[in-house]
């Protein structure tokens, strides 16, 4: 952990689920059930708390109602680990013989809380309602990072519950407001360092040896050149073909090669 290193990531992930949530539209009714207008819920990203003591805190003015999203927990998933030593290439220089590569991000739980307020009952059942529609039970979303040209990933959204914030002793002076407690979990990536002077691989050697007699051959290569070194040779030598009669082994010999070609 030599060299500083930061793809935002995280801080994308909490930004790209608030958008999930942004741009929700609630109708105002008047006393004989029309709508008289529509309204956007802002958002905020905030703790549940923070929230409340903003909303009943006569000193400031917060308009209702309101969304509040705040992150309060991060796993990591241990279900999702794949090989940790397998590199991501993302881009080759031919000429030089070299590219840049990142080794598998790793699995990360994001812990999300939605908390959603207002005065009244029908302005939360609408704000809840558009939401749980499009969780069924979970969606995805897209993140680019920049840092890394061209990269994207995918982010699976799931909805786990949703608890119900009625407040049932209250002074006469005080505040009503309802609404609800959504809780998701982003199954997100976190991403090590690239290293910017990785080596192309030049040259693959495989050597089969089916039985004895073949180790008589150990001479013969498989061999396959990449266009690192600016030529494109290829050279190539199978041994042998391997198939199953009546459960027993049969081998037969086939030799054929690839030449050399520029």
């Amino acid at each position: 952990m030599d060299a500083h290193f930061y793809y935002g990531a995280l801080r994308r992930t909490i930004i790209q689920f608030a958008d999930i949530f942004n741009n929700i539209k609630i109708a105002k009714y008047d006393a004989q059930g029309q709508i008289t207008k529509y309204i956007t819920v802002p958002v905020k990203y905030a703790t549940k708390e923070k929230m409340y003591h903003d909303v009943v805190d006569p000193n400031k003015t917060r308009p209702l109602p309101l969304i509040s999203i705040s992150l309060f927990a991060i796993n990591h998933d241990n279900m999702r680990i794949g090989n940790r030593k397998q590199c991501i290439t993302i881009d080759k220089t031919f000429e030089t013989g070299t590219q840049r590569t990142y080794l598998a991000p790793v699995p990360y739980n994001l812990d999300f809380q939605v908390s959603i307020v207002g005065k009244h009952m029908v302005e939360v059942d609408q704000i809840l309602e558009q939401i749980l529609a499009y969780f069924n039970p979970y969606v995805f979303m897209r993140i680019a990072l920049t840092e890394i040209p061209g990269h994207t990933f995918d982010v699976k959204v799931l909805y786990t519950s949703a608890t119900p914030d009625t407040p049932t002793d209250l002074g006469k002076q005080d505040l009503r407001i309802v609404g609800w407690t959504l809780y998701f979990t982003a199954y997100s990536y976190i991403y090590t360092p690239v290293d910017p002077d990785g080596d192309l691989i030049k040259k693959i050697i495989v050597k089969y040896y089916d039985n004895e007699d073949d180790f008589a051959h150990y001479g013969t290569e498989t061999m396959f050149t990449s266009a690192g070194s600016g030529s494109y040779e290829r050279e190539a030598t199978f041994l042998k073909a391997i198939g199953y009669v009546d459960n027993e082994v049969e081998v037969e010999d086939e030799y054929f090669s690839i030449e050399d070609y520029q």
